[in-house]
C-alpha cells in the first residue's frame, strides 16, 4: 500500500529562494530594461517574464520528482553564479550579472530535485540566455554584414518600384534624403530576439515530427533577416512620402513592434504550412 509523498524537507521551502532571487536580480533587470529598447528586441524582463512562465509551467512535474538533491554540484554552480553575479555588479559588467543567472537557477535546481529537476527546467534555464547583453565590439562586426545585405535588398525592391534611389555600402539615397543603416535597424538585437521567439514557439508547439521541427529552426534567422529587411524598406518609403522626422521618431518604434508581428506571422504561416505538407506523411 502506498501512502501519501513526504513533504519536502523544511530546508528547502521555494518561497525564501524566490525573494531572494528576485531581490538579487530585479535590479538588474531594471537596469538592463532601460538601456535598452525596441530597437534591440523584446527588452529583457520580458525573457524573464517568459522564462518564469515556462517554469511555473513545469512545476507539476517537479513536484513528482523524487526527493534527491545533488548537493555537490548544485552548490558548486550555486557558487560559480554568486561568484559571477558579484564581479558583476562591482565591475558593472552586465553580461556577467545578468548571465549569472544561468548557474544560480542551475545549481537551486540540482539542490531542490538533482539531476531530473534540472532536466525538466533545461529549456526555461537556457532561455534566460537571450538576456545576457552582446559587446558592442561583436554587434558592430555581425551587423555589418547584415546591414549590407538588409541595405541591397531594400534597395532593390525599391528599384523595381521605380523609386529614385542609391545604394553605397549601407547608406541609403532615396529621392532627397540618405538614410544610413546602423547596427540597430541591422536588427541584431531583434534577430536574438525573434530567435528566442522562435525557440519559445518551436518549444510550446507540441507533437511534431523532427523534420518540422528541424525546418522550423532552420527557418528562424532567415524570418527574421527578412523581417528587419522589411523594416528597412518600411521606413525608407515613410522618409520618401511622408518626412524623415517621422521616420526617425514615432515610425522608428512602431516598425520594431510590426517587426516581430510579421515575423511571428511568417512562422505561424510556416508551421501551418508544414502542418499540411508533411502531415500527408508517415
Amino acid at each position: 500500500m502506498t501512502g501519501p509523498a513526504p513533504n519536502p524537507p523544511l530546508w528547502r521551502p521555494p518561497w525564501p529562494v524566490v525573494v531572494g532571487l528576485a531581490a538579487l536580480y530585479i535590479p538588474v533587470y531594471q537596469g538592463l530594461g532601460q538601456q535598452q529598447g525596441l530597437d534591440d528586441g523584446i527588452a529583457p524582463p520580458l525573457i524573464a517574464v517568459m522564462a518564469a512562465w515556462l517554469m511555473w509551467r513545469a512545476w507539476p512535474n517537479l513536484s513528482g520528482l523524487p526527493d534527491k538533491p545533488s548537493l555537490l554540484a548544485g552548490g558548486m554552480a550555486l557558487g560559480l553564479g554568486l561568484t559571477l553575479y558579484v564581479l558583476g555588479r562591482i565591475l558593472d559588467f552586465s553580461a556577467a550579472d545578468i548571465g549569472s543567472q544561468i548557474p544560480v537557477l542551475a545549481g537551486v535546481a540540482l539542490l531542490y530535485f538533482g539531476w531530473p529537476g534540472l532536466r525538466a527546467l533545461a529549456f526555461p534555464i537556457a532561455f534566460l540566455a537571450f538576456m545576457v547583453p552582446v559587446p558592442g565590439a561583436i554587434v558592430v562586426e555581425l551587423t555589418g554584414p547584415l546591414r549590407e545585405w538588409g541595405a541591397q535588398l531594400s534597395t532593390a525592391v525599391l528599384r523595381l518600384a521605380d523609386y529614385p534611389v542609391a545604394i553605397d555600402g549601407t547608406i541609403v539615397s532615396i529621392g532627397r534624403y540618405v538614410l544610413l543603416v546602423n547596427e540597430a535597424c541591422a536588427g541584431l538585437g531583434s534577430m536574438f530576439s525573434l530567435a528566442a521567439a522562435g525557440l519559445l514557439y518551436v518549444h510550446l508547439a507540441g507533437e511534431r515530427g523532427r523534420l518540422h521541427l528541424v525546418i522550423l529552426l532552420a527557418a528562424i534567422l532567415p524570418i527574421a533577416f527578412l523581417a528587419n529587411t522589411l523594416r528597412i524598406l518600411t521606413l525608407a518609403l515613410i522618409t520618401y512620402h511622408a518626412s524623415d522626422r517621422l521616420a526617425q521618431g514615432p515610425a522608428h518604434e512602431a516598425t520594431g513592434v510590426m517587426l516581430f508581428v510579421v515575423a511571428l506571422g511568417m512562422m505561424f504561416a510556416l508551421d501551418g504550412l508544414l502542418r499540411r505538407w508533411l502531415g500527408k506523411r508517415p
